[in-house]
C-alpha cells in the first residue's frame, strides 16, 4: 500500500476535502505517505512510531490523537468522535 502511488494519489484526492480524516492503527502510516499528516500530530501503533516520524509526522503515544478537529488514532477513532459530538 505504502508504495502504491495509485492507491496513495487515492487518499490524497478525497482527504484533502474529507472533512474528518482518520487511521486505525498503523493506517496513519498510509496517510503520511500520501502526504496527509504534514503538519499534524498523529499516533500509530507502538511498534511503527519510528516509521512514522521518519515521514516527518509528530508522532503522538497518546490512544486517540485529535489534532485541528482531525483525528488519527491507533484504535477507537469513530467511538472517541460520537462521544464528542452527542
Amino acid at each position: 500500500m505504502l508504495l502504491d502511488r495509485a492507491k496513495l494519489d487515492f487518499l490524497t484526492h478525497h482527504g484533502r476535502t474529507a472533512s474528518y480524516l482518520t487511521s486505525v492503527c498503523t493506517g496513519s502510516l498510509a496517510l503520511a505517505a500520501a502526504g496527509l499528516l504534514d503538519g499534524y500530530r498523529a499516533a500509530t501503533h507502538w511498534a511503527t512510531r519510528e516509521q512514522l516520524a521518519r515521514c516527518g509526522v509528530e508522532v503522538s503515544s497518546e490512544r486517540v490523537c485529535i489534532d485541528e478537529s482531525i483525528a488519527r488514532t491507533v484504535s477507537r477513532a469513530l467511538e472517541q468522535r460520537a462521544a464528542q459530538n452527542p
